[in-house]
């Protein structure tokens, strides 16, 4: 059955405190058009609950193995020394 046809996904969605982050990705991750999307790009830690986790210094080995990761999720206003040894350690060698 298809998300957009279904009343309960639109009820969550126009309540959801950021529905923004997640409305596209299960409409289409529900779709016929699942099987045409790419991978993310984007590296977040589900490994902690609630998640994501923040990033820290501990990721940063797991963001330089990994291959085609040009974004991440989630940092705060203090993670200025993990952005900082991201663009010190990644950014700069790429």
């Amino acid at each position: 059955r298809e998300v957009v046809q279904n009343k309960k996904y639109m009820i969550f969605f126009k309540t959801a405190f950021c529905p923004d982050e997640c409305y596209f990705q299960t409409i289409i991750g529900n779709s016929v058009f699942y099987y045409s999307t790419k991978r993310n790009w984007t590296y977040a830690d589900w490994n902690v609950d609630p998640g994501p986790a923040i990033i820290s210094e501990k990721h940063i080995p797991i963001l330089k193995d990994a291959d085609n990761i040009f974004f991440a999720r989630k940092f705060t206003n203090e993670s200025d020394n993990v952005v900082g040894m991201i663009d010190n350690n990644l950014r700069i060698n790429a």
